[in-house]
């Protein structure tokens, strides 16, 4: 066989690979866009010199794109496409479209030159794997098969006969892989030395003084333009020095472009997405994205129960690790029964972090400790705090135990975590007061709850106070900011849904959102309202990506959105299972409706007698539900229930002491009040000790778990509110055989985390348990995927309590297709009247709430008050009940219609769309595995002296050999490193100091999450960003790249190119790499590029001349980033201004009104003296937010200066 057969053959290959891609790809592109999908998912994701071919050309089919633009499609749209179908094999999917790339280049364009056979051979594999993943035909699989046995195996027919690679060939190749050691410039500079800005050399200063070592060295420059002024070394040249020429091959570029983005991250790009030892799940990635573009890092995640809050909360953990390299003091707040089952500190072991859990006893050592010290235990810095020790004890202290605001200086974590933050939504209880303690010291927090609004707005005031008081100030400001969201919202619809008329509605629906108090003060004038204004009134059709883009811009003015993330389980529904509800209705024995008739006559006569006008349905509302969820479960606690109501009637003529027992209760006489008291009472004493051992609910309990018992799953979990209802049903079903156990806030932690464990056992193991019994408190947070079976003995009126109690079941990871949710419903009761009236009808019980919880909130107030109004008959509150039904019920319905129709017209939730789209944009080219490998690679040949195979195995399991020499050089050198102690630090050193040689590593996510005991090189890791510390250039490198005119499609000739290191100055800093040229090229396309392109130096007689050529479209760039900054930042500060602003007028109003009415002269003083300080806190507010407008600005560094070279 002749080289130019193989030649012959991989081209072949190469077209059917093509083949493959536009089937693989064309029907799933489809389903993200039906009607618009070549603009919006193909166009979108070319590169800007691949789109002008294919608009040059006037390509409209997949059929008729080059194999590097399809591959380009495929790898930008992988990741949206996981939201519409589950790859179980991602990132290899992602992998052979990164090495199909390699393979392209490879033979695109061949030479005369014959390619090594390993190199053939390897590319074949590829081949292969690639069209494996992509359902290639089996055919073609099994024909590359065979064409590689025949290169592989001399004694197969017709081997492939390879020349030895010539001298020249050798060389080059060795020139292209063998990275040379990055030269580092000394430091020139000292007191006295003349220097030029690299910005504008035509004006020279003298350096006055020098503060700092290091990367951190400041110089302070006497400029004769401009002053003095603070200059780092990147930004400095000597005046008049050539400074010396330093040129780089491709892969020493990709390594200084890595640990240059690794030393200064940036807000637009995700550091977490390949950091963690997690299944990647694209949409858990949408709250990292949104913090990391706040102002300010805090967050609160209200997604769906079973999205995955807490591994969301662990990747922005790991986002803020990767971004500051002090981060390391961790706060968990949970509930106790997720410190019962270790869940936080199990789930952050994926992210290698080490959380210890604190009980009563740790947490008042530490407290103590912190006195002393000064400071909070190293030993601590990672923690998790359960609600029950969030006490205002805890605040205050209490006798010889200090509290927390005994302490001299705040407690300051890094970041406090809040889980199933609805419990701190109550602002008077020590929850609350403890967890804004914590808020209120830390310098980034998450929230995480699926409920944020569990009654009123109220609820959501509370937790965005505690997260945002620099801009929800108060309750009043709260409100005006909240008063256009509807209109906003409304708007956001319109658009997403496309009605008739939606352009004119939409702007209507705006223009009133603007002309409320808040609108007026921020939105009116807003350029992203103007601009979408403008939009909705033209007369120009939009395109789907037009509208796209509108919508982001309606949803960015509302007052909230750069607080919230909303993940629904409706835009990622096929990650969830179908829930399938079994309703069964059961009756009162005529006994038991006696009993419970007579128990509701003597409470209300109680009541009435004890608490003359108060509603006394409210009061009765507990005893109500829990007869109706097991009047058997409560027959025995009702002598002493009703003795004791008794006891309070007859208190008033008991003795001195104010004490009354049931005895002697026989002794006092009150006349004929007395004798009816006496036998109501006795009545339903009478009839609970006779109830008959009929029970019609637990017969039909007992069926439904026979049945599932003989299932291969038999697990069931059964909820109810009342522990008397679930001691019940625990003694009848222990009677019958049936492994249970209970779970309530009073089981023990330890008891509670072995009853999960034997839950989860397998039925034919003879601990495992069939079935748990839970109230709500037993089981909020916890995740029990395992279990398809759910029964709720008895329901709470309000839809979020059931929506948490399903989420326990209905989750991602579920093992089933579906979870049945069995409710057992006792008619003629209130609950009864609900439950079919309301919750039934609204399907709670088939779908999760998605958009429609504020709309049952609203419905479960409602209700509670027409229950409890006295001055309704039994007939007019169950009319009231059904009125409020149909009215909310046809609410909700609308609402999931209209979000049914937005899925059928556009195949997606454009918002989830939006949002995908931002992620995959956000996904760093230049920190992937490959590229963290290579870093590591150069890394070890520089620090440990020579090049050696130091990293071994081709897959992704590798294994790391350091000599006991070597590891004694990076134990040192990390030893002398500033990066802080944490779990990675931990096992890295254990490994250094030990004895051993090899060590299991990986760079890749699938395999940490597969092999937890491998060391997982990120971002994050201690070598990594040692390596990236060392390797980060500051001085130009120069290269010429050179580029095959096909993948090029611009005219053959020499383009200037510069990489430009960007900082922008505005609200936060960040830095971004910006490619400079004639040829349009995003940070995207250059990586793409390097991977196509082969590389030589740049001539020494090459002059500067013609990257000065390029100054003026640098200038110009750069002063259209330092427009749009300038814009982001006084819309951002016009924001917080206007918050404050109001909130101002409401004190400064408040005040003024007391100290015109107050008589008192001390208190006129005391108000006239906040009233002065009040005004001195609005002047110093605004100045700080003017000088942060005025600091806003944009600087640039050139990393790089090159040639493209197109051939």
């Amino acid at each position: 066989m002749e080289y130019t057969e193989v030649i012959s053959t991989m081209n072949v290959y190469l077209n059917k690979a093509g083949q493959v891609c536009c089937k693989w790809l064309e029907p799933r592109l489809k389903q993200i866009d039906p009607q618009n999908w070549w603009k919006t998912t193909v166009c979108a994701n070319l590169s800007e010199l691949q789109l002008q071919k294919v608009e040059q050309n006037n390509v409209t089919t997949l059929g008729r794109l080059d194999l590097q633009a399809l591959l380009c499609v495929l790898k930008r749209n992988l990741y949206p496409l996981g939201n519409y179908e589950y790859f179980t094999d991602y990132r290899l999917m992602k992998d052979a479209i990164r090495q199909m790339f390699e393979v392209r280049n490879d033979w695109a364009h061949t030479t005369v030159e014959v390619y090594p056979l390993d190199v053939i051979i390897l590319d074949l594999t590829r081949y292969i794997n690639f069209m494996e993943l992509f359902n290639g035909a089996k055919a073609d699989i099994d024909q590359a098969k065979e064409f590689r046995a025949t290169v592989i195996e001399p004694t197969h027919a017709n081997p492939l006969r390879v020349k030895e690679p010539s001298d020249r060939s050798q060389k080059q190749a060795e020139e292209r892989v063998t990275p040379k050691p990055v030269k580092v410039m000394a430091d020139p500079f000292a007191v006295g030395t003349m220097v030029v800005r690299k910005s504008n050399p035509a004006v020279m200063g003298m350096i006055g003084a020098i503060h700092g070592s290091g990367d951190a060295t400041e110089y302070q420059v006497m400029f004769m333009d401009s002053g003095l002024g603070t200059f780092y070394a990147d930004q400095l040249l000597l005046a008049n020095a050539t400074p010396e020429r330093f040129n780089v091959s491709i892969d020493e570029l990709k390594i200084l472009l890595t640990a240059q983005q690794l030393c200064n991250p940036t807000n637009d790009q995700l550091y977490s997405l390949n950091a963690a030892r997690v299944d990647f799940v694209p949409y858990q990635f949408r709250p990292a994205l949104k913090m990391i573009h706040s102002e300010r890092p805090r967050i609160l995640v209200a997604d769906s129960v079973g999205v995955g809050k807490t591994i969301e909360a662990g990747l922005i953990l790991r986002e803020l690790q990767a971004r500051d390299e002090d981060f390391e003091s961790v706060l968990i707040i949970c509930p106790k029964p997720l410190v019962a089952e270790h869940k936080w500190r199990s789930e952050m072991k994926r992210f290698d972090e080490n959380f210890t859990e604190l009980d009563g006893a740790s947490l008042r050592e530490a407290i103590n400790e912190c006195d002393k010290d000064g400071a909070w235990p190293a030993a601590l810095r990672k923690t998790v705090l359960p609600y029950s020790l969030m006490t205002k004890e805890l605040l205050n202290g209490k006798g010889r135990q200090k509290g927390l605001l005994d302490l001299e200086d705040p407690i300051h974590f890094d970041l406090v975590i809040i889980d199933e933050a609805h419990h701190i939504r109550h602002s008077d209880t020590g929850a609350y007061k403890v967890a804004r303690y914590f808020t209120d010291n830390a310098d980034a927090v998450v929230m995480l709850t699926a409920t944020p609004v569990q009654t009123d707005d109220d609820d959501l005031y509370t937790l965005l106070n505690t997260l945002r008081p620099d801009v929800i100030l108060d309750r009043k400001t709260f409100k005006e900011m909240q008063e256009p969201n509807a209109e906003i919202n409304a708007a956001a619809r319109l658009i997403r849904h496309q009605v008739e008329n939606w352009r004119s509605e939409a702007a209507e629906h705006l223009s009133c959102a603007a002309q409320t108090s808040w609108g007026r003060s921020v939105i009116e004038d807003n350029p992203t309202y103007k601009k979408v204004m403008g939009q909705l009134k033209s007369a120009q059709p939009l395109d789907r990506t037009a509208r796209v883009g509108i919508l982001q811009d309606v949803e960015s003015l509302h007052s909230f959105a750069g607080m919230i993330n909303r993940t629904r389980r409706q835009d990622i529904q096929n990650d969830f299972c179908v829930r399938r509800p079994q309703s069964i209705s059961v009756h009162f024995t005529p006994e038991q409706q006696e009993l419970y008739d007579a128990l509701m006559e003597f409470e209300a006569h109680a009541l009435s007698y004890l608490h003359n006008n108060v509603p006394l349905e409210f009061m009765m509302s507990t005893l109500m539900r829990q007869a109706s969820s097991c009047i058997f479960g409560l027959a025995p606690l009702l002598k002493g229930m009703v003795s004791r109501r008794l006891g309070d009637i007859l208190s008033d003529y008991c003795g001195e002491d104010g004490n009354i027992t049931v005895s002697d209760l026989e002794n006092v006489k009150m006349g004929q009040l007395e004798t009816e008291f006496r036998a109501m009472a006795n009545r339903v004493i009478e009839l609970s000790e006779n109830l008959p051992q009929t029970d019609e609910k637990l017969d039909r309990l007992l069926e439904v778990v026979e049945n599932k018992n003989h299932q291969e799953n038999n697990k069931i979990i059964l909820f109810s509110s009342f522990r008397h209802t679930l001691r019940y049903v625990e003694q009848h079903l222990l009677e019958k055989g049936y492994r249970v156990a209970q779970v309530n806030g009073s089981v023990k932690d330890e008891e509670r985390l072995a009853l999960r464990q034997r839950f989860e056992l397998p039925a034919a193991n003879e601990n495992a348990l069939d079935i748990l019994l839970f109230t709500e408190v037993g089981c909020e947070g916890l995740d029990y995927q395992f279990c398809d079976f759910m029964i709720n003995y008895d329901l709470p009126w309000n839809p979020m309590a059931i929506e948490q109690r399903i989420g326990r079941i209905d989750r991602r990871g579920q093992k089933s297709d579906t979870v049945i949710i069995c409710n057992l419903v006792t008619e003629g009761t209130i609950d009864a009247k609900i439950y079919h009236r309301c919750l039934e009808r609204i399907g709670i019980f088939e779908n999760s709430i998605g958009e429609c919880a504020g709309i049952l909130g609203d419905m479960t107030q409602q209700i509670n008050r027409a229950v409890f109004d006295p001055t309704l008959t039994q007939q007019e509150r169950e009319d009231k009940i059904e009125k409020i039904a149909d009215n909310e019920v046809s609410r909700a319905n609308e609402m999931k219609k209209l979000e049914d129709e937005s899925k059928e017209l556009f195949g997606i939730d454009i918002s989830g769309y939006v949002l995908d789209r931002n992620v995959t944009e956000a996904e760093n080219p230049w920190i992937g595995e490959q590229y963290i490998q290579a870093l590591v690679t150069e890394y070890f040949n520089r620090v440990l002296g020579e090049k050696k195979n130091y990293i071994q195995g081709e897959g992704a399991h590798k294994v790391l050999n350091l000599s006991g020499e070597n590891r004694a050089t990076l134990k040192n050198l990390l030893r002398r490193s500033n990066i802080k102690k944490s779990a990675m630090y931990n096992q890295w050193w254990s490994y250094l100091k030990g004895n051993d040689t090899r060590i299991a590593i990986t760079f890749d996510q699938e395999e940490a999450t597969r092999d937890r005991n491998a060391i997982f090189f990120t971002a994050v890791h201690p070598l990594v960003k040692m390596a990236a510390a060392e390797l980060h250039k500051k001085d130009e490198v120069y290269i010429e790249l050179l580029v095959d005119a096909q993948d090029c499609p611009v005219a053959c000739g020499d383009y200037p190119f510069l990489i430009e290191e960007r900082k922008i100055i505005g609200l936060r800093k960040e830095v971004k790499i910006v490619p400079i040229s004639d040829i349009n090229l995003s940070a995207l396309d250059f990586c793409d590029l390097l991977e196509s392109a082969d590389y030589r130096e740049v001539p020494d007689d090459c002059t500067d001349e013609q990257w000065d050529k390029l100054s003026k479209l640098k200038r110009e760039q750069q002063q259209q980033a330092v427009a749009q900054l300038k814009a982001d930042v006084k819309e951002k500060c016009d924001y917080r201004r206007a918050a404050f602003l109001k909130s101002y007028q409401f004190r400064k109003e408040d005040l003024t009104a007391r100290i015109q009415n107050d008589e008192d002269a001390n208190i006129r003083r005391m108000h006239e003296s906040q009233l002065h300080s009040l005004e001195e806190e609005k002047n110093a507010r605004l100045k700080e937010l003017e000088e942060v407008q005025e600091r806003a600005t944009v600087e640039e560094n050139t990393l790089v200066k090159g040639i493209i070279t197109v051939y």
